[in-house]
């Protein structure tokens, strides 16, 4: 039978009916946590002293993976690519008719190495580009010589066809960027995606989170940027929705077997080097979170900024500890969303009115 989607309705769809049968269809695999770049905001401490999980454990756990219903992987790190194996654990999920998705810095990236992703047949390769200067990349990556390494790798994958998306996680050292790597992520054909949001390290370190952007200049250029508001309405929340699709639909898994519901809520539900992937799923803190609906989370049902917040439940846990609490950075960026939707509203209500005159 083919594993294949063939449409988007056929997406959407097949979407709704894994979150309601909770069927883990996607699936983040970060495969390593050493990386060849330092980068300043990065929530990662690094790679510990046990191995990370072998080849052949790996197919094991791609075989159980296409048994349960999951049909897409994100195959990140640290840096994916400095996996010997790579290529390897890649191939072989292709083999098992999985749609992946690569992310990496690019620094890796050469003519032989473009060729071998393109034969992969990729969904999309997601490069981390922080600035258009390199001195300014540079400080963000921690790596002199970079950024030359990075930009080459989207004009390599483009001369082959290949889908990339620019992705840049925007702080107070790079925010001047923004309309830069806009532009440039157009020239060569990337999609571009970004974030405002500095995850706090894994460990609960909240140091990064200094770099986050302050409230005045998230306003400034909401205000300045039209189309961050073009897609902003305010809606009402389903009192019984669920917090997000992570335990639902979708997983986590670290370099050495641990499951947990995503890369942010790291609540270790088990490791696939003892345990069968169906008893992980069903584990006890998956129950527990497929219970949780948002009427459920005093603090923000009813809250003057709900319909604003992309409230992330892995955010409130490593900002405050409290599955069931607010993420101060989510509700910071809803107030933001609120201001510029306001904005917006006079803005269009000023217009309306002088063409009425």
């Amino acid at each position: 039978m083919s594993r294949r989607v063939s449409s988007p309705d056929a997406y959407e769809d097949l979407v709704k009916k894994t979150l309601n049968r909770h069927i883990p269809f996607k699936v983040d695999w970060e495969i390593t946590y050493r990386c060849n770049l330092n980068c300043i905001h990065c929530y990662q401490t690094g790679p510990r002293s046990e191995p990370e999980l072998s080849t052949k454990e790996i197919f094991s756990i791609l075989n159980q993976l296409a048994e349960s219903g999951c049909l897409y992987i994100t195959f990140t790190g640290g840096e994916a690519l400095l996996r010997d194996d790579f290529f390897e654990i890649a191939g072989y999920a292709r083999q098992k008719e999985f749609a992946i998705r690569i992310f990496t810095n690019g620094t890796l990236i050469d003519d032989g190495v473009a060729d071998r992703i393109n034969a992969l047949n990729p969904l999309t390769v997601e490069i981390s580009l922080y600035a258009t200067e390199p001195c300014l990349h540079e400080q963000m990556t921690g790596v002199s010589g970079s950024f030359k390494k990075t930009v080459q790798a989207f004009h390599l994958l483009k001369e082959r066809s290949i889908n990339t998306v620019l992705k840049c996680t925007f702080t107070q050292h790079n925010i001047k960027e923004f309309d830069r790597l806009k532009e440039f992520s157009r020239e060569i054909g990337s999609e571009f995606v970004f974030s405002f949001t500095v995850i706090p390290k894994i460990d609960g370190s909240q140091e990064v989170t200094r770099l986050r952007l302050k409230e005045a200049q998230l306003k400034d250029l909401f205000a300045s940027h039209k189309e961050l508001v073009s897609g902003i309405e305010a809606g009402g929340v389903n009192s019984y929705q669920p917090l997000c699709a992570a335990g639902f639909n979708s997983l986590y898994i670290s370099p050495y077997g641990e499951v947990f519901p995503c890369v942010v809520l790291r609540e270790c539900c088990g490791n696939l080097r003892d345990t069968p992937l169906e008893d992980i799923w069903n584990a006890p803190f998956f129950k527990k979170i497929r219970e949780v609906e948002f009427k459920d989370l005093k603090s923000c049902f009813g809250c003057d900024f709900s319909y604003y917040c992309d409230r992330c439940a892995g955010l409130a846990w490593l900002e405050a500890n409290d599955l069931f609490g607010p993420s101060p950075n989510d509700c910071l960026l809803a107030r933001v969303r609120r201001d510029a939707l306001e904005r917006k509203d006079k803005s269009y209500g000023k217009e309306k009115e002088a063409v009425l005159q």
